[in-house]
């Protein structure tokens, strides 16, 4: 089994959506989020690099294990790999401002 390491705090927050936590809401840098079957609310704050001891906690939280984590983690990084941002849109880059289709 590989090693947790650090992530961005929006593959977090893919990951554990599709764990089937609900957005609750944002308050301050942090995103709450509510599970079934969870003890507490799971709190994901906007780092570029969430911490080991964040993300194990959180699983903790709502009952994940480590494999349930590397499978949606794989999912999320693979989807995150083919779908192209709007920030690494060419046009974008060009004009200096936000692209939008249509």
């Amino acid at each position: 089994m590989p090693r947790l390491s650090p992530t961005h705090w929006r593959t977090q927050v893919k990951i554990f959506e599709k764990f089937g936590c609900a957005y609750i809401r944002k308050k301050g840098s942090h995103h709450i989020f509510v599970c079934p079957n969870a003890k507490r609310a799971v709190v994901i704050p906007e780092y570029d690099e969430v911490d080991v001891d964040i993300i194990k906690n959180n699983m903790r939280t709502v009952g994940m294990s480590r494999e349930q984590y590397f499978e949606m983690l794989a999912k999320v990084l693979f989807w995150q790999a083919f779908s192209p941002s709007e920030t690494e849109n060419p046009i974008s880059k060009k004009r200096g401002k936000q692209w939008r289709a249509g």
